[in-house]
């Protein structure tokens, strides 16, 4: 009788996390994600004669918690392991069949449904650059040689996230990962990417954004190996395990690795908004209201 009541408590589990997804493609979203994506409202989309569904996310998985929009595909048994090697989810569909959960290609901007104030005191997730009592924080993922994030910082939206933070408006947690292991200046990559960190976890602003301009400016040179702006001595073990944590925790906390992203996050109501790509200065200032007023 225990075994057969433990059995039914199982099924009942299995049932209650499966997804309701109508179709091969199903795109989730939110109000937030439709006030900025109008064409995603909820219903059905045919492009080049292919039926797309858009569905709330709360009535396909229940109590979930990430980025918006984001699609679920259906895949076959053994694509189950490829999906997870990259970081997306994996759920069981209610009728049978797996789907991967990645984030809406060609999206530039994500809202997070879920308490993301939350995820960052989970992760442990605090050390920045300003003023940790300041209502929006950003988590910004940078890497040296990316040229976007040089045009972000040199002409861009940068710009306004110094001018911010040095007034005391935004607190900012950078997360920097050097990705271009097959440059010539890698190794100085991975050098800058360590001494950046580090410069994060003592908050020295000055430093940082010093250290960030320069590089912002020779990005090129730094690329080619032509340059060396680091005074790091530490082993090339440490560098790549310094490295490697980073990209684990960029997995975590953006909606695709790929840089320049930027995370605003209202503190007090744990709302925030993702922007992958190089903003202009209009784009924070605009990000940066919708989400203190959020």
């Amino acid at each position: 009788m225990r075994k057969s009541l433990l059995l039914i408590a199982i099924a009942s589990l299995t049932f209650a996390l499966c997804i309701n997804a109508p179709g091969p493609v199903t795109y989730l979203v939110n109000k937030d994600v439709v006030s900025i994506y109008p064409k995603l409202k909820p219903g059905t989309l045919t492009v080049k004669g292919r039926i797309i569904y858009i569905k709330n996310v709360n009535d396909v998985i229940a109590n979930y918690t990430g980025w918006l929009p984001a699609v679920l595909i259906k895949i076959n048994k053994g694509q189950v392991k490829i999906c997870e090697a990259y970081g997306f989810k994996v759920y069981e569909g209610c009728n049978g069949g797996f789907y991967c959960l990645e984030p809406a290609p060609r999206a530039p901007i994500f809202f997070y449904n879920g308490n993301y104030t939350k995820l960052l005191l989970e992760l442990n997730v605090t050390k920045g650059l300003g003023n940790p009592k300041a209502k929006v924080w950003v988590v910004e993922l940078l890497d040296p040689l990316c040229p976007y994030c040089a045009l972000f910082y040199r002409q861009g939206g940068g710009k306004v996230i110094i001018k911010y933070v040095k007034e005391g408006k935004v607190y900012l947690i950078p997360v920097i990962v050097a990705f271009h292991n097959r440059a010539p200046g890698f190794e100085e990559s991975l050098k800058l990417a360590y001494q950046l960190n580090e410069y994060v976890k003592e908050g020295k602003v000055l430093a940082f954004f010093n250290l960030e301009e320069k590089i912002a400016h020779n990005v090129v040179k730094l690329y080619e190996g032509k340059m060396k702006l680091s005074n790091i001595t530490v082993p090339r073990k440490l560098l790549e395990s310094a490295n490697k944590a980073n990209l684990k925790l960029a997995q975590k906390l953006f909606p695709m690795v790929a840089t320049p992203g930027n995370v605003f996050i209202n503190m007090k109501t744990g709302k925030a908004i993702a922007v992958m790509g190089a903003m202009t200065q209009k784009g924070v200032e605009l990000i940066y209201k919708r989400v203190l007023n959020g």
